[in-house]
């Protein structure tokens, strides 16, 4: 009995080997790659605060001529959160980028929460948000973006 299973195992393991396939697609053009780097800065007095009843975010929009309807329709665009490390250098951080952390009250106890920073964009328009777990109104501090445009 032993063996009959043996067996089948294999013959079923060896049938879902054999039926998963792969599809994917190679597109090769003739017309070069573009691609477009911009620096945003969001300084802490740029945030503006939106307060309703079911969210409470800061915003940061910015114009983006360069984002035009070819881009936003057949390209790829990524921002990213650079921070400033420890020893000086920098990192990107893709968004959304959501960060937890602890921090105490007036008496030392701990508290909890997390802060989200993610994006939207339309034809030549990018609006970042900025929001924390409570949806209290604390400022976000300045923040460096870089926006990666490919078409």
């Amino acid at each position: 009995m032993d063996i009959m299973k043996k067996l089948l195992f294999i013959l079923c393991a060896t049938t879902i080997f054999l039926s998963c396939e792969v599809n994917s697609t190679h597109l090769e053009s003739s017309e070069p790659v573009n691609w477009k780097i911009i620096d945003l800065e969001v300084a802490s007095t740029d945030w503006k605060y939106s307060q309703n009843n079911a969210n409470n975010f800061y915003s940061a929009s910015f114009s983006i001529p360069e984002l035009t309807q070819s881009i936003y329709n057949n390209g790829i665009i990524s921002l990213y959160l650079e921070l400033q490390n420890a020893d000086g250098s920098a990192s990107q951080s893709p968004l959304p980028s959501v960060r937890h952390y602890e921090t105490k009250d007036d008496a030392g106890n701990p508290i909890y929460y997390t802060q989200t920073v993610d994006y939207e964009y339309s034809q030549e328009n990018i609006m970042i948000f900025f929001t924390s777990s409570d949806f209290f109104e604390e400022t976000p501090p300045n923040m460096h973006f870089v926006l990666k445009m490919i078409w």
